[in-house]
């Protein structure tokens, strides 16, 4: 057999057992290569010396994937029967062959879990226990943290009140879900340490910054910042020796803000400023010191609650993979043993994206102690300069520690630099600019180490900036740039290379729709790999725009996107046309109609020749199976009406698209099954999944030839022979948690200011210091992966704002720019000024399409397909039956509350020792529906001591861990539920909580949607039903209720005779406090309610509204009402 050619690095790193390795491998230099060459090399150890002969089984390959696993196992096989095709070796790899089943070669989780499931006893597990995908992983911890606050309300736990009083349940859970999933660990009384270092430390930094208050710094100052000091020195000097009282801290922070950055001694001014500071963060560090002990106390609760629910269910995440197997390694030597025996080789690929548990485990494997290294079995090899897991808890120090230790304890260190897939002037570039950015000095965790090259190519790399003006759209430049790009790859099509050998990648896929289609435009065929496109995807908008229509008919934005819908066809003149038509309508009328109500209108039943009004019906008939059906049935209905796979079929990228609609009625399927989900839940939740850029790839499509678009991470470990990085100016998000964890620096947490603000701790803030600083680095880092992935062309693109700001660690872009030397000929460079890219020449071209429209007339039918101005777009047609209600009681609250949508400034938990009114209603409610679904569940049994259940659950909630204020809601619930007001209801109940959305009514021209949830529907032996809602309120002496409680009724009436089809006999009020009933006389409320809405709808301003002055001493809202 015929020897494999080896550079001598790559040689060494494949021959060298007799000691650790750690290599650092550059992009394209062979790695993967080194790995399986050095697996055969160990096992070609036993030919002809049959004592050193190594097994299969007795090497351990960690890899980063179960896919790099895979890809690893099938070249090693494929080596071994070439070997043993030779016949003088053959017998010997053929023997080895067969033990390559009982090889070790996969991710760090799967060597954990299988380690894990071969010692139940020892770790205390069922064996079957379940690996948590990550999207599971995150429920299970949402609705355990949940449970277990609960919990510790219940038991009005110290640590968990305090924290709830201080952030709000709400923010609490979210905040322990994510220091969770951030891997916090720490010992009791850890977590002190920092704040009290950073308190002595803000006093020590006080004392010294007194003495540097002085007559001569006043004197020497500007005018402006004299006049601040001069009579304030002694002042400030005395608040500067007692920062203990917080009024001197409140003081030192005002006279920080007053001073000026200006005058002959502006940089000790600047100095002085950046000081107080520091000292002003004083008064939020005490109090941190105050709540961390709290903040430590529940943290460990909550840890040691969930892993005993993952241990009681058995669930395990991967991080509790890694805890376990370590604990178990450590806990009982002889499991480390036989595993110490098993593996006299250990390699772990991607060494820089491991974690420091991951170094524990890899220690202990090799030498038995997970703090030093020992033995001479470890092989090491990394990148650091593409280290970019860093969200996954990778910690890139961990492969500077070990190549360290490594070489401090007579190991080697290699460096593999020749890389063999990317040509030179690629690397050139790369050799330019990274020792600027990543920096050389082998003291830091990454350095930058030049590439050599060993491909050559006369094309250098291309680098367009395009030039914005400041006021420029950020969408619309990235629309041009977009629009450049696809031209560009159209062009190197033409010249002969094949779109699959093109790949754009992005940062992240916010932008992908944008791309795709610049792509189309450019009959460029293009596939989103495993990204965050699913939901920009042209077809899974139309979806998105059609549900939003059927739980909101009102929105124009929405409408206009389904009529341009490839479902209903209409041209962008055609829409325009009827924007502007709808334009003419509303000029003069206080009223204005929607888009919708517009249709209705204008195009009746009658006009059936007409596009539009073959629309309208088709919607209306949507518009009633979305109000009617569930959500698995109105997808059926859907389907029917509109056929979206015959449509989709036809269109261009067919195949595509048709992938993506069958994967988005699957999703609505399980989330109908799994939510048990509604048609205006399952729109709510896609608005969701677009706004918050959830990640859901594209269906798979099969395509033999189409550029492919990913994220840089997504491209690790890959090349192409063309990439583009466009985008270049995209910048990161910044971090607004309200706490944070880094393991060396702990928690930092947010504390109320004197104004009930939550501010950042000082520990906080440097953690978000470093954090920041972390991830800029990280950013270089992703950069390099980028470019790197290019074997024969790379392409790059970006904007560039004429505007100041641009700092050397924004974007991208900057940062190249900033490092490259003025005149540098390596790239080719190309600037494109705003006003001349392609996609702004496009836009007039398309704008030409509508010649009879005038500009003034074009930007009138845009303006229509906003919302309306008045409340909102969907107020005026769209009524709660409660909101009803509100609006008799008083006008203006209703106002403020149902069209403006102003927080009510009230408290839901009271400061004395009484339940306020509404949060009273609101857990009598609580407990009473989760009660009806219990019994109606169990056969209508009665067990007092469940309802109580759900009342200390519910209590806990909503008093944050004050029960006691909630008394009189129990004594309430006790007499109603012993009632036989209750017991004759209640053996007959079929729905709680039973909610809706109809047009039921219709007066002026609007058709009025009501919306609103039934407390309670009974159906009565004689087919017909029974109404209840409760009522916490007082009652009147002479059992007369107001008006709105008359119409909250009569639309729940015709609600439910609507929608199940069957008379409602009774309608009542159920009034808890003294178990009476109010019903619904039998009359005609229809007209005088339609009459009542079109009421409201006329109503444009807040002085339409009137006033009922009666109720301005308990209204929540009497702050701001001018009550004229």
């Amino acid at each position: 057999m015929a020897e494999l050619e080896f550079t001598p690095a790559q040689d060494r790193a494949i021959r060298c057992i007799d000691t650790n390795v750690a290599v650092s491998a550059g992009a394209g230099s062979g790695k993967t290569r080194v790995l399986v060459q050095r697996f055969l090399y160990i096992l070609s150890l036993g030919m002809g010396q049959p004592e050193k002969k190594v097994l299969p089984k007795n090497v351990l390959a960690v890899t980063f994937t179960r896919k790099a696993a895979a890809e690893m196992l099938e070249r090693i096989r494929k080596e071994m029967e070439l070997r043993a095709a030779d016949s003088s070796d053959s017998a010997y790899w053929e023997e080895q062959m067969k033990g390559l089943s009982n090889a070790t070669v996969g991710t760090i989780h799967s060597f954990c879990s299988s380690l894990l499931r071969a010692h139940p006893v020892e770790c205390g597990l069922d064996p079957n226990f379940i690996i948590m995908e990550e999207y599971d992983y995150t429920d299970f911890l949402k609705k355990e943290i949940r449970d277990t606050l609960r919990s510790l309300l219940h038991r009005q736990d110290a640590a968990a009140s305090a924290l709830c009083r201080e952030y709000g349940s709400r923010s609490l859970l979210e905040q322990t879900q994510k220091l969770l999933q951030k891997g916090i660990k720490f010992r009791k009384g850890d977590l002190l340490l920092s704040y009290t270092e950073q308190a002595e430390e803000i006093r020590r930094q006080a004392l010294q910054l007194r003495d540097e208050f002085t007559e001569e710094l006043a004197d020497s100052s500007a005018p402006g910042n004299r006049n601040v000091l001069a009579p304030n020195l002694g002042r400030i000097r005395d608040a500067m020796a007692d920062i203990d009282l917080p009024e001197n801290v409140s003081f030192l922070r005002e006279i920080g803000k007053k001073l000026k950055k200006t005058g002959k001694n502006k940089d000790a001014i600047c100095t002085i400023k950046d000081r107080l500071e520091t000292v002003a963060l004083y008064s939020a560090c005490r109090k941190a010191l105050t709540l961390i002990p709290f903040w430590e106390e529940y943290l460990l609760c909550v840890q040691e609650t969930l892993g005993n629910k993952k241990r009681q269910q058995g669930m395990l995440g991967f991080d509790d993979l890694e805890e376990m197997a370590l604990e178990l390694l450590e806990q009982h030597p002889d499991v480390l043993a036989g595993c110490r025996r098993r593996f006299r080789y250990v390699m772990v690929d991607e060494f820089q994206d491991t974690n420091e548990r991951q170094r524990q485990l890899v220690y202990l494997l090799c030498g038995g102690d997970k703090d030093i290294l020992k033995d001479t079995r470890l092989f090491v090899v990394g990148d650091p300069k593409q280290s970019i897991y860093r969200f996954r808890g990778a910690d890139v120090s961990v492969f500077a520690r070990v190549r360290k230790e490594i070489e401090e304890t007579g190991g080697e260190s290699i460096c593999l630099n020749d890389n063999f897939r990317t040509v030179a002037p690629v690397l050139d570039f790369c050799n330019k600019v990274f020792p600027d950015l990543m920096g050389m000095n082998r003291g830091q965790d990454v350095f930058y180490e030049a590439l050599e090259a060993h491909r050559d190519s006369d094309r250098d790399p291309e680098l367009c900036v395009f030039h914005y003006n400041s006021g420029d759209s950020a969408a619309a430049n990235r629309e041009k740039e977009a629009h450049w790009l696809a031209q560009r790859l159209q062009a190197l099509h033409k010249e002969g290379t094949a779109y699959k050998d093109m790949a754009v990648l992005l940062q992240k896929m916010t932008h992908v729709s944008v791309l795709t289609d610049a792509l189309r435009e450019q009959h460029v065929p293009c596939a989103v790999v495993d990204g965050r496109g699913f939901y920009d995807r042209i077809e899974i908008l139309d979806m998105i725009h059609l549900f939003s229509f059927v739980s909101n008919p009102h929105d124009n934005l929405n409408l206009a996107g389904v009529l341009r819908s490839v479902y209903f066809g209409l041209h962008d003149e055609q829409l325009t046309r009827l924007l502007l038509d709808l334009a003419d309508y509303n000029r003069n009328r206080d009223v204005k109609l929607s888009l919708w109500d517009f249709l209705l209108q204008s195009y009746t039943v009658a006009e059936k020749e007409t596009l539009l009004s073959r629309c309208v019906l088709t919607m209306k008939r949507l518009l009633t199976a979305g109000t009617v059906l569930n959500l698995p049935d109105f997808c059926r209905e859907l389907q029917r009406v509109l056929h979206p796979e015959m449509v989709l079929a036809m269109q261009k990228n067919g195949e595509e698209q048709l992938a993506d609609i069958r994967k988005f009625f699957r999703m609505a399927d399980t989330f109908a099954a799994e939510k048990n989900g509604t048609v205006r839940d399952f729109g709510l939740h896609l608005l969701q999944m677009k706004e918050e850029d959830v990640r859901e790839a594209a269906a798979d499509v099969q395509t033999d030839d189409a550029v492919l678009l990913m994220t840089v991470h997504k491209s690790k470990g890959l090349e192409f022979p063309v990439v583009a990085i466009p985008f270049m100016d995209a910048r990161g998000q910044a971090n607004t948690d309200t706490s944070d964890w880094l393991p060396d620096m702990g928690l930092g947490i947010s504390v109320r200011d004197d104004e009930g603000f939550l501010s950042a701790s000082s520990v906080l803030k440097s953690i978000k210091e470093t954090d920041k600083e972390k991830e800029q680095e990280e950013k270089i880092r992703l950069l390099y992966v980028a470019m790197t992935r290019a074997r024969d062309r790379l392409i790059m693109s970006g904007g560039l704002a004429d505007t100041k700001g641009n700092s050397s660690s924004s974007h991208w872009m900057c940062v190249l720019l900033d490092v490259l030397p003025e005149g540098y000929e390596g790239i080719l460079r190309t600037d494109i000024a705003a006003d001349a890219m392609p996609g702004g020449q496009d836009a007039v071209k398309h704008a030409a399409e509508i010649p009879e429209l005038s500009a003034g007339e074009f930007e009138l039918a845009l303006q229509n397909i906003r919302p309306l101005d008045s409340y909102g777009g969907s107020s005026l047609t769209w009524f709660s039956a409660s909101s009803l209600q509100e609006y008799a009681y008083c006008q203006r609250r209703y106002y403020y509350q149902a069209i403006e949508e102003i927080p009510a400034l009230e408290s839901q938990v009271a400061h004395g020792d009484k339940l306020p009114a509404a949060a009273l209603g609101s857990l009598v409610h609580e407990v009473l529906e989760k009660y009806a679904k219990w019994r109606m569940a169990h056969q209508y049994r009665e067990e007092e001591e469940v309802w109580r259940g759900f009342y200390r659950e519910s209590a806990e909630e909503l008093t944050y861990g004050r029960p006691a204020i909630a008394g009189e809601a129990e004594t309430l619930l006790q007499g109603y539920l012993r009632s036989e007001l209750y017991q004759a209801f209640s053996v007959h109940q079929k729905y709680a909580e039973y909610g809706f959305q109809l047009p039921l009514l219709q007066h002026g021209g609007h058709t009025f949607t009501i919306t609103g949830f039934i407390d309670g529907i009974a159906e009565m032996p004689d087919g017909s039903l029974q109404l209840v809602d409760y009522k916490s309120g007082q009652v009147t002496q002479d059992g007369a209720v107001s008006r709105g409680y008359a119409w909250q009724l009569a639309l729940y009436k015709m609600a439910a005779e609507t929608l199940l089809q069957k008379p409602v006999k009774t309608a009542a009020l159920h009034f808890i406090r003294n178990c009476s009933e109010w019903k619904l006389p039998d009359e005609d409320y229809r007209q005088e309610i339609a009459q009542l809405c079109s009421e409201i709808a006329d109503k444009k301003e807040e002085s339409d509204f009137n006033v009922n002055t009666n109720h301005c001493n308990n209204c929540p809202f009497s702050y701001m009402c001018r009550k004229n």
